[in-house]
């Protein structure tokens, strides 16, 4: 099992613990907790382990269970129950997700200046931007668009191709009549208007 780099063998005097149901619904997730101490560590290290599955309703044995788990595992030193664990760590390491957008997307990780507070209002403007965006995405997207991440977002609805014209001292920017998406961007545009 791989999380952030960390590689786990459970031995196999240790792979007879039982899982603990946590939730048995639509989904099921199981968890159960063992010691282990990897190759760089100076100590033994408490892992807790968390499988979860789809439920299903089928009575025919599949030709292996394994393929149908994801397995998540959190090394902590936290003292409370392997569930109580799970529910506090849950979905934080998507951080690293975002983190990674706002950077590819965004140009956080690039430095304008040499002065410090230069420097933190151009980060904090790109991180209204991002936030601005996420924002955009929820109320205003539809849900086929709402997980694009920003580079994406530019690809489908703003580079595409385009002729800026001039005719009686007035400016047009014609479409090309290939752009399949014109409805959905019109659906999106009357949406921040009816916020104003």
């Amino acid at each position: 099992m791989q999380r952030s780099g960390l590689t786990l063998s459970i031995p196999e005097r240790k792979a007879s613990i039982p899982y603990m149901c946590l939730y048995e619904g639509t989904k099921i997730i199981e968890w159960m907790e063992i010691e282990h101490q990897a190759q760089t560590w100076f100590k033994p290290r408490r892992v807790v382990l968390i499988r979860t599955a789809e439920a299903s309703d089928f009575e025919e044995p599949y030709l292996s269970e394994e393929f149908l788990l994801g397995y998540q595992s959190l090394v902590t030193n936290i003292e409370d129950a392997g569930d109580e664990i799970w529910q506090f760590y849950n979905h934080r390491a998507c951080m690293e997700n975002h983190i990674k957008e706002s950077k590819t997307g965004f140009g956080s990780d690039q430095v304008s200046e040499d002065a410090l507070y230069a420097n933190t209002a151009d980060l904090r403007l790109k991180m209204m931007d991002y936030n601005v965006y996420l924002l955009f995405t929820q109320e205003i997207c539809q849900s086929a668009y709402s997980k694009f991440t920003i580079s994406r977002f530019r690809r489908v609805f703003f580079n595409i191709p385009a002729v800026l014209t001039t005719h009686a001292r007035r400016w047009k920017l014609k479409l090309d009549n290939t752009f399949s998406r014109f409805s959905i961007w019109m659906k999106m545009l009357q949406k921040v208007h009816q916020l104003e």
